[in-house]
């Protein structure tokens, strides 16, 4: 795929960048216990009408256990910027795809999440989220690559 960059090296067509499927490779690390968890699985973003939807499932691997899991978002597009929301509608974060990195914050309650976005090459991105507060104290790095084939040209 030909990835386009604007002046600050961010993708300039996020949604035809990111429409597809892509492998999915998710290491959590948590502080406060030391324990370590796996999720392996499949990300897929769909366009649905104006917006897209972000649908990840794997397999998650915690504490001797597993189980499938899933989350769903839905994305929308402002040039280089793409605003990410939970199922109900509400504001999530927003970032930009760019090979400098871009930082995304989110507040939930007294936790806090930054999380750090990173364009890798053009067909791997990268998303890491350091979360901390009196509920949560964790490091998730989730890695993107995007399966053969599935690109929007």
């Amino acid at each position: 795929m030909t990835v386009a960059h604007g002046d600050r090296g961010a993708i300039t067509q996020p949604a035809e960048f990111l429409a597809g499927d892509w492998i999915m490779t998710r290491r959590i690390r948590f502080r406060r216990t030391a324990t370590r968890g796996f999720l392996d699985g499949r990300a897929s973003v769909r366009a649905a009408g104006h917006q897209s939807s972000l649908n990840e499932q794997g397999l998650l691997r915690l504490d001797g256990r597993e189980a499938m899991a899933s989350q769903r978002y839905a994305l929308t597009f402002r040039g280089a910027v793409v605003q990410v929301h939970f199922r109900n509608g509400s504001f999530f974060h927003e970032f930009e795809l760019c090979r400098n990195g871009y930082t995304a914050i989110y507040h939930c309650g007294a936790d806090h999440y930054v999380g750090r976005y990173r364009l890798l090459d053009p067909d791997v991105w990268s998303l890491m989220w350091c979360v901390r507060g009196p509920r949560k104290d964790y490091d998730m790095r989730t890695l993107y690559r995007r399966m053969s084939g599935t690109c929007a040209d």
